[in-house]
């Protein structure tokens, strides 16, 4: 199946299958002739949900790869070793991830906004639900931007939009998928 110009995350999911298992992937390249074939086999990867480091200039970086079970806690406790070293900034990197769980997205937003809304839940009878920030985050007052791109997916577009609809971070790449 040709995965040409297919969102990352979604030609991710194709390869997935039970571990031990082999799958077989054609791969053409820009300057070669012909496509070539790799052979995979499948196995459970454990990626850490978010990673972070302190960065040349007292920025602090975050790579959020997911929203998931662990992803609210694991960045509580990140942004806190972080924010103890006194960054001037802080750059919050969602290219390519694919996005997870909604209450994850709004736990993550809660993080740098410390009040109204994150986001609107409208449903097609046009009910509508609104999920607010949630008290207590940790990096509210810190310059910050934040990294997207055509991978940002989902709960990654629900944190991106309300950062900048809130006027609390300014978005820097490309449009997201």
């Amino acid at each position: 199946e040709d995965m040409t110009g297919i969102n990352p995350e979604l030609a991710r999911r194709k390869v997935l299958g039970p571990a031990k298992t082999v799958v077989v992937l054609t791969i053409r390249r820009e300057g070669m002739e012909e496509p070539f074939t790799v052979e995979i086999t499948r196995d459970k990867i454990n990626i850490a949900s978010v990673e972070s480091k302190m960065l040349e200039n007292e920025i602090a970086f975050v790579k959020l790869n997911t929203f998931g079970d662990t992803t609210s806690r694991d960045l509580k406790n990140q942004l806190g070793d972080l924010m103890d070293q006194n960054p001037k900034g802080l750059i919050l990197d969602l290219r390519y991830n694919g996005g997870g769980y909604l209450q994850s997205a709004v736990e993550v937003t809660s993080q740098f906004i410390s009040e109204g809304v994150v986001l609107f839940e409208q449903y097609g009878d046009g009910r509508k639900d609104s999920y607010d920030a949630i008290p207590g985050g940790l990096a509210l007052d810190i310059p910050m931007v934040v990294l997207i791109n055509k991978g940002s997916a989902s709960a990654s577009e629900i944190v991106a939009g309300a950062l900048q609809d809130t006027g609390r971070a300014q978005l820097v790449g490309e449009t997201s998928y």
